[in-house]
This record gives structure tokens, sequence and C-alpha cells, in this order.
């Protein structure tokens, strides 16, 4: 009895000591706790086994429950200090509430502290750093199915901002005063944006669409179709020569301000405004991406590309430049007669540069001279090219172009049908490549293609602009009749040529040879 005793009070000590000097439970582990709790059960399990041992069945109990008491404390404590922190990773990554709740729910240790043991079984609580790796995950998979760039939704919040910035947004109720971040849009808003972002390379996008978006504000269709073409086609780096961090976003606010100076060089014309120069911009931005020509261009061919098209009208008078040299228009004698107009445009364009605020191009000028001046030699060279008077020469040099580059007089011999050499053979923008000559040829017809596309569009599209240029050119044949000179052709307001006539000539004289 006496030995029994003794066994039974070291166990009974030895269970105390361990009770006393446990620390938590999370840094010794369920090892400890495993021993601990054994050995209290053994010493229940032993006096019900052995009437005659002398150590009470309560004072047993009372050691058991006083250690699952301090053991719970300890697990609160300590859960309450990682829920916390991981709440912190949640509430800094999910700006979204509803997520945020569903990982919370999912991943927060929260869950798994408070179970009750046997669920806890066969599950380990997941760490602060598993849960960010877990939220990360959640991320990159939503990103992957929209197959959205990882900086995207930081871009979405610039391009806003920018522009919106001059008013029209602000009587909008979906914008939340104040801030210029993600924040500062509802998410309705911000979807709609990233939805434009997304279709910006869809043929027959109405722009003004766009400007609706942005509350209405003239201009900002352009700003955002420049600053969401750079960014779809990965431009920037290239542009502050890969700098990158907060060299690329003031970039992209530089780029910004740049924009909106040409968009305010566009005059309220009928058709030669900033809605066509948008319209033209998104045009040879859908070129370079479904068509496949930005796969044989470098990144600043690309560039010079686009931002021939947003400058192509810049200062437009709404006036051909037939109009401007009859009349000696300041312009015509500046310009000596030669392409007035599209020179306004080029010098317009490259003013607007020079203006601090809005040198984007400074760092790559200072590193890069001569690409950047291979860059201004090609812009020049594709808004000159837009002048209608050299239409029809290009068009039968691109056709020469393009059957130089047909196939072998023998493989054409042997062809089926007998046809003549290059007849039925696609053409591809590569096949161009090896002359310089024959590939701003390209270049210059692309963006021309461009520039009277709109026959080309959906009808919506097509109808608004055929009614936008027919009035600009009756206002051009108003002027022509009030100064007594020759009305030019299909601008008489009084002796009209029928709209549908008219515009068949137009398709088959000038669209369909493109």
């Amino acid at each position: 009895m006496s030995r029994r005793r003794t066994s039974l009070s070291s166990s009974t000590s030895s269970a105390s000591r361990s009770v006393e000097a446990t620390p938590s439970p999370l840094k010794s582990g369920r090892r400890i706790r495993s021993r601990v709790v054994n050995a209290l059960d053994s010493a229940v399990r032993g006096r019900a086994d052995n009437d005659n041992v002398l150590i009470p069945v309560r004072f047993l109990s009372f050691l058991k429950d006083k250690f699952e008491v301090l053991e719970s404390e300890a697990l609160s404590a300590v859960g309450s200090r990682v829920d916390e922190e991981d709440d912190t990773i949640l509430d800094d990554t999910i700006q979204d509430l509803e997520v945020r709740s569903t990982l919370r729910q999912t991943f927060s240790s929260r869950n798994t502290l408070h179970q009750p043991m046997k669920q806890q079984k066969h599950r380990t609580r997941r760490t602060s750093a598993e849960s960010l790796h877990l939220v990360r995950q959640v991320l990159k998979q939503q990103r992957d199915k929209k197959h959205l760039h990882h900086d995207v939704g930081d871009f979405i919040a610039l391009v806003w901002h920018l522009c919106v910035r001059r008013g029209g947004a602000s009587a909008d109720p979906e914008v939340s005063p104040g801030g210029t971040g993600v924040n500062s849009l509802s998410e309705a808003k911000f979807q709609e944006v990233l939805e434009a972002y997304t279709n910006l390379t869809d043929w027959g996008l109405d722009v003004l669409s766009l400007r609706r978006i942005f509350g209405g504000a003239r201009g900002s269709e352009l700003v955002f179709v420049v600053l969401a073409a750079v960014h779809k086609l990965k431009l920037g780096s290239v542009l502050v020569c890969f700098e990158g961090g907060d060299t690329l976003w003031s970039m992209y606010a530089k780029l910004g301000n740049y924009v909106w100076t040409i968009a305010d060089t566009y005059l309220d014309n009928p058709y030669h405004n900033v809605a066509h120069a948008a319209d033209v911009t998104q045009t040879c931005l859908a070129i370079l991406c479904g068509g496949g020509l930005a796969t044989v261009l470098s990144p600043e061919q690309q560039f010079a590309f686009l931002l021939a098209a947003c400058i192509h009208d810049a200062g437009h008078v709404g006036v051909s430049n037939t109009f401007l040299i009859a009349v000696q228009h300041p312009l015509a004698v500046r310009y000596n007669d030669f392409s007035p107009l599209e020179q306004l445009h080029c010098a317009t364009g490259f003013e607007c540069l020079a203006e601090p605020a809005c040198g984007f191009l400074d760092i790559f000028k200072k590193r890069q001279p001569e690409a950047y001046a291979d860059m201004r030699r090609l812009v020049i060279q594709l808004v000159l090219g837009t002048d209608m008077k050299h239409h029809f020469k290009h068009v039968a040099a691109l056709k020469k172009v393009v059957e130089s580059k047909g196939p072998d007089p023998e493989d054409a011999g042997s062809s089926s049908g007998g046809g003549s050499a290059g007849e039925n053979r696609p053409v591809s923008f590569s096949d161009f490549a090896d002359n310089e000559d024959d590939f701003v040829l390209v270049l210059k017809e692309c963006i021309h293609a461009a520039d009277i596309s709109n026959p080309a569009k959906p009808w919506p599209v097509c109808k608004f602009w055929t009614d936008c240029v027919i009035k600009e050119f009756y206002n051009q044949g108003d002027r022509e009749r009030s100064l007594q000179m020759p009305i030019s052709h299909g601008m008489d307001r009084e002796n009209p040529i029928p709209l549908p006539k008219f515009q068949i000539g137009f398709i088959q004289a000038l669209v369909m040879p493109l």
C-alpha cells in the first residue's frame, strides 16, 4: 500500500510540475501536452482500478481541468495576436470586402484554434506567411483568368486619375470624393474602366463611349487610348530605358500631360477633332495587335506609329490643303504649299513635347539620342504620308511592292490557275522588313488606312463619322461660295450628291484598294 501510494504521489507530483513549467503549447508542441494529459488520465484510471489508492479522484480531475483551462488561455492569447497579424495582411492585400471575408473564414488561424480537439487532430494552423501566400495565389488565379498584367489595377487607378483630372467626372455619383488611387473609384466604375482597357483592341470600337466613362471630359478618350496602348504593348519600360519603379509611373503622368496638351490643339471641327484622333489611334492599335504588325516592329517603332496617329491632325483648321493654298493662308505661306496641314500637325506634336511638364521622352532622348532621332524621323514620315494627295501614288507603289514579294515565276507557272506572280498570295508584314523604304511605305499606308477606315467599321460608327465629315465638307463649301471660289466636289450644300452615291464612290476609289 505504501509503495503504491508513493508511486502515485510521484506521478501526481510530476504532473503538477509539468503544469507549472509547461510553456505555451504553440512553442512546445503537442508532445508535451500529450504527455501531461496521458499522465493525468493514467492517474484517474488508476484510482478507478484500485479502490485502495488514497489520492482523491476529485484532486486528479482538478489538476486535469486546471491544465486545460491554462492551455485554453495560452492558446487564446497567442491566437489573438496571430489573428491580428493575419487580419492585417488580409486588409492590406484585399480591397474587396466580400473576398476578404471569405479568405479570412478560410485561412485565418481563428477557425482552427477554437475548434474542438477532435476536429483539430488532422489540421495544422496556417502561419501568417502561409496565409499571405494563399492570398497571393487566389489573386494570381483571378488575374490569370482575366489575362491581366500584374500591375493593371495600379494602372487603371492612374489612368482614371489622369483622364478625369480636368473635371467632368466630379458630378458622377459613382466617383468617391478625394483620393487619386483605386479608392477614389467605385467598384462599378473600376470594372467599367477595366472592361474598356480589355476591349481596346477591338475593331470598330466607339471611342465616344470612352469619353462617357470619364464623365464627358473632352480629350479624355485620346488620353485613355494612348496610355492604355503604351501599357498594353509594354512600351513604358522602353521609354524610360528600363529604370522602372517611380520613374515609370512618372513617365505615364508626363505622357498624360502631353496627350492632354495635344488634345487641346484639336479644334472643335465636325470631323477633324480630338475624337477622330482617338479613333485613328485606337484603329492603329487594333492593326498592331490584331493585324500582327507589332510582331515585326521594334518597341520604338510601335510607339512612333502610335504617336503619329495621336498627332496626325493636331491643329487641323477644318478645311483642306487645296483650300489653304488657294487662298494663300498663312499656313500655306509658311510651309511653301507643301502639305501645310500635315506640316502643322508634325510641328505641333513636337512643340508640345518640348514643354517641361510633357517631357515623357526626356530620359529616352538623353540616353539613346540616335534611337530618338530615328523615332522622330519615322513620326514625321508617317504624318506627312496622311496627306490625301499621296493616296494614289502610294497605293500604286504598294501594289508594285506586294507583287514583287510573290513567288518565283516557275512556282507561279506551276500553280493552279496559271495566275501571275504574286496573285492570290498572302503577304505578311515580315515580307517588307528587309527593305527600309518598303517598310516605311507599308507603315504609311497602315496609318492612312486607319485614317479613312470608317466605312469598314460597324454601321453605327460608320454612319456617325460619315455625317461628321459631310458636315465639315459643307462648311468648307460655304466658305468657298462666300469667297466666290469654285466649290469643291461633294462640298456643295445647295447641290448635294446623294449620300449613298457619294459614299459608294469614296469606298470604291479610296478604301477598297487599300
